[in-house]
């Protein structure tokens, strides 16, 4: 308990080396680690809920065990940008369609057009340029006199 912080309840057979680091960093940040204070937790999975909590996102939507770290993270990496995309990692979409469909979500486009578990991620990203495209051209026709500055355009 040097460091003003706890851990002797975690040096048990359960947890890891790896574990109860991550409980110290969770105790050191000040984050509720009964969050995840489970030897079921890898040490990543720890180190996602630990990072969501810090990040002030909800960390019940993704803190499954069931789950690997690296869906996790995808998960705490939509809820921090503000849209909940476990509902597409729970359907088995890859890293690279929820980039897509974050990209989507940034740029104010309607990616649930695309956001399908068929689509491969450059499908989706074509659909979500085409969609930009035609959102940039649409636009541009409501402005006065700015259409013929997006001619170039394709479609």
């Amino acid at each position: 308990m040097e460091c003003g912080f706890d851990v002797s309840p975690y040096i048990t057979e359960a947890f890891t080396p790896e574990q109860i680091r991550e409980i110290f960093w969770g105790l050191m940040t000040g984050v509720d680690v009964t969050f995840y204070n489970d030897p079921e937790y890898s040490n990543c999975q720890m180190w996602q809920i630990r990072e969501g909590l810090t990040g002030k996102v909800d960390v019940s939507v993704y803190a499954d065990k069931n789950l690997d770290w690296k869906k996790m993270y995808l998960i705490r990496m939509g809820l921090e940008e503000g849209l909940d995309v476990s509902e597409y990692v729970r359907q088995g979409m890859g890293p690279e369609q929820i980039r897509a469909i974050l990209q989507g979500y940034r740029t104010d486009i309607d990616y649930t057009l695309y956001a399908k578990p068929w689509y491969t991620a450059g499908e989706m990203r074509e659909i979500g340029s085409k969609l930009i495209r035609e959102a940039v051209r649409s636009r541009a026709e409501e402005t006065p006199g700015a259409g013929s500055m997006f001619k170039s355009v394709k479609k």
